[in-house]
């Protein structure tokens, strides 16, 4: 009895190592694409988020104001303001493509 239950501690364990590796991964992926991001030329960039880099300058430094008067901090984010605002820019630009006429 005690040996399967060590076993399921230690598969368990493995598992949350796994997870940690995954999440960790997929945040310097964003943290890539930010920066590829932030080096295109105007048309490309406002081709890939939909709105030009001045306006998304200016959308980061509204919402990092924001993130500095929360009262309630919470959990630290895994993404940075940027990252965030670029992965919801991108799906918003999408969804404005789809929905033009032609």
């Amino acid at each position: 009895m005690y040996g399967a239950e060590l076993g399921q501690q230690l598969l368990y364990l493995k598992f949350i190592r796994f997870l940690a590796k995954v999440v960790g991964e997929a945040g310097r992926v964003e943290r890539d694409r930010l920066t590829r991001t932030l080096k295109m030329n105007r048309k490309q960039f406002r081709r890939r988020t939909g709105v030009y880099p001045e306006t998304f300058a200016e959308m980061e430094e509204v919402l990092m104001r924001r993130e500095g008067r929360k009262k309630k901090s919470g959990r630290p984010a895994a993404l940075s303001v940027a990252e965030q605002l670029l992965s919801h820019a991108g799906i918003l630009a999408r969804a404005a493509y789809l929905r033009a006429p032609g």
